[in-house]
């Protein structure tokens, strides 16, 4: 580890100006910070440990991300952190046709949100929440200079009530309008909520229990919990929520469609929009549009998703309980449409499994353990058991894993 710090005069050009009063054109802001590069990250933070933000030349963060020795960043604050990978980090940095450009400065914040700035949207959104604003700008003369793609993995600090149950905390942005979107991924970890996201701007921590008799001391109570207070997850009356139940075909289906959305799909991978499509075409010989899961079955069908299970105009035998080598299959044709988004575990194979030979579906099972959305040690005892049943609480976690494994920080 090598610790570089460095004191930078701004050379002032002009009125150099900050959306949110970071800096404005009676203050310009002057680039203060100590680096510390720490195997493939370098890490920023303010030389004043009680700065709201942290201000970084423009030119010394380009590079650190360009190039074949490109590393990722993150940021240090007062309240928190940001950190990007080296591909997001970059195009904070671009380089623009613009003389001016290459003296900026990158400026990063988190703050407490200021109600004077808000819309009337968003005071009424945030009610009595707690929110924050994530400010990451590069500006001159109040035009900006990048355009960010990518995302960003955010920590700010947080105190709960002792009363709360923190696996009912939930982040929400909310746009310029007051629109509210929930970021999945939020977590309360040690003192912090975690998520990452793609936009910066106003977020807010929402607490949404949602109380299980039946799941306390449960090996899955926390992923239960955490899941039902997002709304991807739902009981089956009494308040209660029957982990050990067999997951029936059509009930899994529900349970992954809560997190990939695929019954809103459009053109895009995956769109942010709330249009869901008013006819579906019958697929299968057993399902008809009157049904409850007509439309999520149909959706992955269409998609392919299905195709290792039933054939187009088969039955789909929706009420069968789902054995852990279809769901496999499933998942791995999933795995293939957003292969794009999906980390790879290298060197599985499913011979590691004493009960291999059993496994139908062997390399279906092997993408969906390389996906990271199986466990590579099965069910323990190096079995796999293709054919029990998978049961609510399995497929809970599977839908965590998806959240882990698609909203991860990108490289």
């Amino acid at each position: 580890m090598r610790e570089i710090t460095k004191k930078i005069v701004a050379i002032v050009l002009g009125a150099f100006m900050v959306m949110g009063g970071l800096a404005t054109n009676a203050e310009v802001a002057t680039p203060s910070y100590t680096m510390i590069i720490d195997d493939s990250t370098a890490i920023f933070s303010s030389t004043d440990v009680q700065a709201e933000s942290v201000v970084i030349p423009r030119w010394s963060m380009h590079q650190i991300t360009a190039g074949g020795r490109g590393q990722n960043i993150k940021v240090i604050l007062v309240n928190g952190s940001i950190a990007f990978s080296q591909a997001a980090g970059r195009t904070l940095t671009s380089v623009r046709s613009n003389w001016y450009y290459d003296r900026t400065n990158v400026i990063f914040a988190i703050r407490n949100a200021s109600e004077a700035q808000l819309t009337k949207g968003q005071k009424y959104t945030i009610g009595e929440n707690y929110a924050i604003e994530v400010l990451v700008e590069n500006s001159y003369h109040g035009a900006m200079y990048f355009v960010f793609n990518g995302n960003f993995e955010v920590r700010f600090s947080f105190v709960p009530n002792y009363r709360m149950n923190t696996n009912a905390l939930v982040v929400y942005r909310i746009n310029s309008e007051g629109r509210a979107s929930q970021v999945r991924n939020s977590r309360y970890e040690n003192g912090y909520m975690v998520f990452t996201a793609t936009h910066f701007g106003l977020y807010k921590v929402v607490y949404n229990p949602v109380l299980f008799v039946d799941i306390e001391n449960h090996w899955a109570q926390n992923v239960i919990e955490q899941s039902a207070a997002r709304g991807l997850a739902h009981g089956v009356g009494d308040c209660k929520f029957n982990p050990d139940e067999a997951v029936t075909r059509a009930e899994f289906i529900q349970f992954l469609d809560n997190v990939l959305q695929v019954t809103r799909m459009g053109r895009g991978f995956y769109p942010e929009t709330d249009i869901i499509r008013s006819t579906w075409e019958q697929r299968y010989s057993d399902i008809t549009p009157d049904e409850w899961f007509f439309v999520p079955v149909t959706a992955f069908g269409e998609r392919g998703f299905l195709r290792d299970l039933a054939e187009e105009k088969g039955e789909f035998l929706p009420n069968e309980a789902i054995t852990r080598q279809e769901v496999a299959a499933i998942l791995s044709r999933v795995v293939e449409f957003w292969s794009w988004r999906m980390r790879t575990v290298k060197n599985f194979y499913v011979e590691i499994f004493n009960d291999h030979a059993d496994i139908y579906f062997a390399v279906q099972v092997e993408t969906a353990v390389r996906a990271g959305l199986l466990s590579p040690y099965g069910v323990g005892d190096r079995q796999f058991l293709p054919r029990a049943y998978v049961t609510r609480a399995q497929a809970v976690v599977i839908q965590s894993n998806f959240i882990e494994t698609l909203d991860r920080l990108a490289n």
